[in-house]
């Protein structure tokens, strides 16, 4: 085992999967992406270009039948200068 591997606490890391585990069903309530993009008067193409995903998968987020990755959601709380508690009601 490495040293690094030695030194984590076990209790942090069952927190965080239990948290992660409840961002993951808070998320799948409704959230505020299509709110936030049509206040910023962008189209689901143009904002799936400017996080280099398809419009597909903005369309899944905003109808709710998609839970973006965490790199994902940080990525939209970037781009509409907002937190992703904000956004996806975390």
């Amino acid at each position: 085992m490495c040293n690094y591997c030695r030194k984590l606490n076990y209790q942090n890391i069952y927190i965080v999967k239990y948290t992660l585990r409840i961002v993951y069903f808070t998320m799948l309530e409704k959230n505020k992406l299509k709110e936030y993009r049509e206040r910023k008067g962008i189209s689901q193409e143009k904002l799936a270009e400017s996080l280099n995903v398809t419009r597909q998968t903005i369309i899944s987020i905003e109808t709710g039948k998609y839970v973006p990755s965490l790199e994902l959601a940080l990525k939209f709380s970037k781009f509409f200068k907002c937190k992703v508690e904000d956004l996806f009601g975390i």
